[in-house]
C-alpha cells in the first residue's frame, strides 16, 4: 500500500477492525513516510509531516463535500454521494468498509451503528443530521495544525493532545525534542494513529529524532527501524524546554514540568519507579539465541514466576541447542522468528530474504511443534524485501516499544532497570536478549514487582490478539 493509501486509510485501527494486509500495508508505508533513508521502500517519498497535511487535506474535503449533500441518503441509492457516505463510515467506524457507490445492506449497517454511538435516531437513513454529525467526527480523525506558543513545552503540548513525545518529534522532524521554538507549526496526528506509530517501531531514526531517555555517552536505539516508541506521552523522554530563551528557543524550568520528565535516577535502596509498574496486559519477548550459557537461566527465571514469554531465536542457534528450543516451546513459550543468523536482510534480493527466513522458520517450526507466527528482523532493520518475504512464509514482522531502554551493549543492570520502568506500561512489547546476563540480573528484580502490581505477562501473539497492541506489520 503505498502514502496515497495511507492518506485515505491512514486511521491504525485495532486488529478487529482492519484486515492484517491492510495494516500491513500502512505500517510500511509509515515507515517510509518517517524518512528512513537507507531501508524506504521507495526514496521519493513525502515526509511523515506532509502525509499528515495531505490527510488533513483529504479529510477536510470529505467532511465538506459531505455537508454539501442535500436531502437524505438510503438503501438503494447509488452514486458519489453515497461513495462520500461510505469513505467518512470507514474513516470514524475505523472498520473497513466497500466505497462502491451503493448504498446496500451493509452501508445501511454502518449507519446504524454510528447512529446508535451518537444518540441519534436509529433508522439507517443518512439524513442532514447523520451527515453534519458524521462531518463534525471527521474533526476528531484529523491531523491538526498547532502553533508552539512561547513557554510552551513539547511535552505539555503532547500531554493536552494525548500524543507520545516520541511520535510529535518524529512525524514533525524535531531532533531533539528537548529544542523546540515559539512559532513552530507542529502536526500533531490523532490519538489512534498517533498510538499505532508509537507502536509501529517506526520513530528511532525518523527526522533525526532522538530518543531522550539515553543518558550522555550511552548508545541510542539502533537506527534504520528500530524500536518502537517511547510510551505513553512523554514517558521515556527528557523534559522538553519551554519557550522564553533569548534565541526563542523553548526552554523549560525542569520544577514547572515534572509531570512529563524522565524519571530521576533512584536513591540507593530505593524502587526507581514502582508507581509506574504496568498493571494490565504486556508481552516480554527477547532476541537472539538460544544461548547455551543464558537462556538456561532465563527460563528457570520465567518457570518460577510462572511468566510466559516470546523467544524470537535465530535458526543457527536454534539448530546448535535444539534442546533450548524444545524446552522453551513446551514451557508455553512462544517461538518466533529471527532470521538465519546476525546477517542484516537490508539491500537483499526478495529470494535471499526467503531463504534466510524459510531456512529459520523451518529448523524452529520442527523443534517447537508448530510454525512461527511472528518475525522480527536482526537490528530490527527491514525493507520492502524483507517485509515481503516474510509475509509470503505467513509470519506477521513485529518491534518492540522500549525504545532507550534496550539491553545494549555497555549498559549495566542498573541503568537498564530504571529505564524499563519508565517503558513497562499495559500494551507495551518488552525487548531484550536471550544471550544477555543483565537481562537475567533485571528481570530478577522487575518481575517480582510488576507481577504485584498487576502485570499479565503474554505471549506476544496472545498481545495482538487481543488488540492491545497493534503494531504487526
Amino acid at each position: 500500500m503505498g502514502l496515497s493509501e495511507l492518506v485515505r486509510h491512514g486511521r491504525w485501527r485495532g486488529s478487529g477492525g482492519m484486515p492484517r494486509a491492510v495494516f500491513a500495508g500502512l505500517a510500511a508505508a509509515l515507515a517510509a513516510a518517517l524518512a528512513f533513508q537507507s531501508l524506504a521502500v521507495r526514496a521519493d517519498e513525502p515526509s511523515a509531516a506532509e502525509v499528515l497535511a495531505q490527510r488533513h487535506e483529504a479529510l477536510s474535503r470529505l467532511a465538506a463535500n459531505l455537508g454539501a449533500i442535500h436531502g437524505s441518503l438510503r438503501r438503494g441509492d447509488r452514486g458519489p454521494e453515497v461513495s462520500l457516505l461510505q469513505q467518512a463510515l470507514e474513516e470514524v467506524l475505523g472498520e473497513p468498509a466497500a466505497v462502491d457507490g451503493v448504498f446496500g445492506p451493509a452501508t445501511e449497517r454502518a449507519v446504524r451503528t454510528f447512529q446508535a454511538q451518537q444518540g441519534l435516531v436509529v433508522d439507517g437513513v443518512a439524513g442532514p443530521r447523520t451527515r453534519a454529525a458524521l462531518a463534525r467526527a471527521l474533526e476528531a480523525v484529523m491531523p491538526r495544525r498547532h502553533t508552539v506558543a512561547r513557554g510552551e513545552t513539547l511535552g505539555a503540548i503532547a500531554r493536552r493532545s494525548g500524543v507520545p513525545v516520541a511520535v510529535l518529534a518524529a512525524v514533525n522532524g524535531i531532533p531533539n525534542p528537548d529544542r523546540i521554538r515559539a512559532g513552530d507549526v507542529l502536526w500533531i496526528p490523532d490519538p489512534q494513529t498517533a498510538a499505532g506509530l508509537a507502536a509501529s517501531g517506526s520513530l528511532s531514526a525518523a527526522g533525526g529524532a532522538a530518543t531522550a531517555a539515553d543518558e550522555p555517552g550511552e548508545p541510542g536505539p539502533q537506527a534504520g527501524g528500530a524500536g518502537g516508541a517511547a510510551g505513553t506521552p512523554g514517558e521515556g523522554t527528557a523534559p522538553p524546554e519551554a519557550a522564553g530563551g533569548e534565541d526563542g528557543e523553548n526552554r523549560e524550568d525542569r520544577k514547572g514540568e515534572a509531570s512529563h520528565a524522565a524519571a530521576p535516577s533512584p536513591q540507593p535502596g530505593e524502587g526507581a519507579a514502582s508507581s509506574r509498574a504496568p498493571a494490565g496486559p504486556l508481552a516480554l519477548t527477547f532476541n537472539d539465541g538460544p544461548d547455551a550459557a543464558v537462556t538456561p537461566r532465563l527460563l528457570d527465571l520465567l518457570d518460577r514466576h510462572g511468566v510466559r514469554a516470546t523467544f524470537f531465536f535465530s535458526g543457527a542457534a536454534a539448530q546448535r541447542h535444539p534442546d533450548l528450543v524444545r524446552r522453551a516451546a513446551e514451557a508455553g513459550h512462544e517461538i518466533a522468528n529471527h532470521g538465519w543468523d546476525d546477517r542484516l536482510l537490508v539491500g537483499l534480493s526478495l529470494a535471499e530474504n526467503t531463504r534466510a527466513i524459510g531456512r529459520a522458520q523451518d529448523v524452529l517450526a520442527g523443534l517447537a511443534g508448530t510454525p512461527p507466527r511472528l518475525f522480527r528482523p536482526q537490528g530490527a532493520a527491514w525493507d520492502a524485501a524483507s517485509l515481503t518475504a516474510a509475509r509470503r512464509l505467513g509470519l506477521d514482522l513485529v518491534l518492540w516499544t522500549n525504545i532507550g531502554a534496550e539491553d545494549l551493549p555497555g549498559v549495566d543492570a542498573e541503568t537498564l532497570a530504571r529505564r524499563l520502568e519508565r517503558s513497562a506500561y499495559p500494551g507495551a512489547i518488552v525487548m531484550l536478549h536471550a544471550d544477555n546476563p543483565a537481562a537475567v540480573q533485571v528481570l530478577e528484580r522487575l518481575l517480582p514487582r510488576w507481577l504485584e502490581a498487576g502485570a499479565r505477562f503474554l505471549t506476544l501473539s496472545d498481545l495482538l490478539e487481543q488488540g492491545a497492541a497493534p503494531t504487526a506489520f
